[in-house]
């Protein structure tokens, strides 16, 4: 369970993600038509013109942190998402627990 903005409660099953994978998922979602070739495509579109952002966190209640130029961060109960990605591979979706892996920074300067 995720909090909202507003202390509402937002289920999911698999794999939560903010920012960059975000986006990139919402463009693959226009190229399915290509099969999984469509995660390549969204990620690629997703790059263009992305920014890194500063982000808070809260994580068990705790304090907030921010972590500064985040590329993108993911939560998830599963081990696979967008087209079989790896990204929580010890979670097990049976123990009730979340996996957090660590936020990712990209520097996109050339």
């Amino acid at each position: 369970m995720m909090e909202g903005p507003n202390g509402d409660p937002h289920f999911f099953i698999n794999v939560a993600d903010i920012h960059l994978s975000a986006k990139a998922g919402y463009f693959a979602s226009m190229y399915k038509r290509f099969g999984n070739l469509c995660y390549v495509l969204g990620a690629l579109r997703g790059f263009w013109g992305h920014s890194n952002r500063d982000l808070r966190i809260k994580v068990n209640g705790g304090e907030w942190r921010t972590v500064d130029k985040v590329t993108a961060l993911c939560v998830g109960n599963a081990k696979y998402f967008g087209g079989g990605m790896k990204i929580t591979p010890t979670v097990d979706p049976f123990s009730g627990d979340l996996q957090v892996p660590k936020p990712v920074k990209i520097n996109f300067t050339i």
